[in-house]
């Protein structure tokens, strides 16, 4: 569509005439919002821009943009435009221009902007509303980092949170992750490579820095490592981004005495980044994992949220081994050199490392029974545990175990997907790896799925109680400047 006017009195009389809001495609949408029960104001020129379509309370401003005016295709089409192009061409790039700004005003108040092509509206009508519905329902969003395979992102998506970005940097995992979560980008560069201007805005942030350096079977080098230093990095993205809430999970090492220095120096910069700072020594087995893993969780609440976060209460149920893997049936070894078998299996990732044990290995008992919570899952197959069907290893001498005589073909690993079970994955969950060890590497390192849950459930909680007490206090506000009203006199 291009108009040819011969003068321009001609050309503002025609233009006049047109429609800038009520259009068909506009009161379709508003037609199916209504139906829908959503309460919407129309053209309210008190915003910039004036959008066609404002939902006031969830501070959502929808613009219909007819596919000329706006510049639909914009590169394409100016090459089309044949009369007036000296009027045409400046008029609706300063259009493009005035609503690139409407946009960025909006959103630096707070405002979540839509725009709608007319012949988005008219062709797919369905598509239009249900985008609208997923912004007003819309989730609180999470930033990953470390994020191996995904249990903790697998936890707070379960709580109800979206992931809008992970970053993992070890490539042997980054098709089990983008297999399982396809709707999250997966950034796959050095977290000290990523420049926090490419990281998106979110309502928090979460993830475990590795941990080797804290671990109290590892060389312990704390923050002299340069893994260990990666804390801060991390650190670094907080201050950058400033979330309403950040997780940070490690592991128990990191509390023992020769790390203590270190570790405050971490609490001391969370806490100087306007966080009000909780952590606590946690056991999965509390919360419904069926495994002893003690773990530090630090939780920050920004301080504008005027609160702490007050760790949940354990769940009062300890679940057992039989509870987690007792119907698992037929594993399989593991290929020539501990390869997958892949294909080849019944149960997905059920398989198990094959060869011997270590004289460390052997020098502690490695069999939990079935009624009991299984030992931590370690990231390396070599140090699984015992599959319960075994009986507990024989002492010997002080560092030194034996297994049953006669019992010996029942000692073997706890396969991938057992460790995986105890560990809460789903079933659903499928890691992808050609080495065995990797499979085990990515499960073990992972935060367990069920205990992430619970934690991600009580910030919800706070989020939403936070949030609402905005929008209570932004109703308030608008109170005090409404015109008092006075009843009429009966007189």
């Amino acid at each position: 569509m291009v108009y040819k006017f011969k003068t321009s009195k001609k050309r503002s009389s025609i233009m006049r005439k047109i429609k800038s809001n009520k259009t068909a495609p506009e009161i379709l949408l508003q037609k199916a919002l209504r139906k829908e029960g959503v309460k919407f104001k129309r053209n309210y020129t008190k915003l910039y821009g004036a959008p066609d379509i404002v939902l006031a309370e969830k501070k959502i401003a929808i613009f219909v943009d007819g596919e000329f005016w706006h510049g639909y295709q914009w590169k394409k089409k100016k090459k089309k435009i044949k009369a007036n192009r000296l009027y045409w061409i400046p008029k609706i790039e300063r259009t493009i221009l005035r609503d690139r700004q409407n946009n960025q005003n909006l959103q630096k108040d707070g405002w979540k902007v839509v725009r709608f092509w007319q012949k988005q509206i008219e062709e797919d009508l369905p598509t239009c509303l249900s985008k609208v519905k997923d912004i007003i329902e819309e989730k609180p969003k999470i930033i990953s980092l470390f994020t191996g395979c995904g249990g903790l992102d697998l936890g707070f998506k379960k709580a109800g949170f979206d992931v809008a970005l992970a970053n993992e940097f070890d490539r042997t995992i980054w098709d089990t992750f983008s297999l399982n979560f396809p709707d999250t980008a997966l950034d796959k560069r050095d977290i000290r490579d990523i420049p926090s201007s490419e990281i998106p805005m979110a309502d928090g942030i979460v993830g475990g820095p590795p941990c080797q350096s804290w671990s109290e079977a590892g060389a312990g080098r704390g923050l002299n490592d340069c893994r260990g230093k990666l804390f801060f990095e991390y650190i670094r993205i907080l201050k950058d981004k400033e979330p309403l809430f950040f997780l940070a999970e490690n592991v128990s090492g990191i509390l023992l005495p020769r790390h203590r220095e270190a570790f405050d120096k971490i609490l001391n910069k969370f806490r100087s980044l306007n966080y009000n700072v909780s952590y606590e020594l946690l056991n999965a087995k509390d919360y419904n994992v069926p495994q002893d893993r003690k773990r530090i969780i630090i939780v920050g609440y920004h301080k504008k949220m005027g609160k702490s976060f007050n760790f949940p209460k354990p769940s009062g149920k300890l679940i057992t081994l039989r509870d987690a893997i007792g119907d698992l049936k037929e594993s399989k070894p593991a290929k020539l050199c501990n390869k997958t078998n892949d294909g080849d299996l019944k149960i997905p990732n059920h398989e198990y490392m094959i060869g011997g044990f270590s004289t460390i290995y052997m020098s502690r008992n490695r069999v939990r029974g079935w009624g009991e919570q299984s030992f931590t899952i370690q990231a390396g197959g070599r140090h699984a545990p015992i599959h319960p069907q075994a009986p507990k290893m024989k002492f010997i001498e002080q560092n030194k175990r034996t297994f049953i005589r006669g019992k010996e073909h029942l000692y073997r690993r706890l396969s991938v997907r057992e460790c995986a079970r105890i560990q809460t994955f789903p079933d659903s969950f499928i890691f992808k790896y050609d080495n065995i060890s990797d499979g085990y590497k990515m499960v073990g390192n992972a935060v367990p799925v069920e205990f992430a849950l619970i934690l991600a459930k009580k910030i919800a909680l706070d989020l939403k109680n936070y949030k609402y007490g905005l929008e209570m206090g932004e109703l308030f506000k608008k109170s005090l400047t409404r015109p008092p009203v006075f009843a009429k006199s009966t007189k």
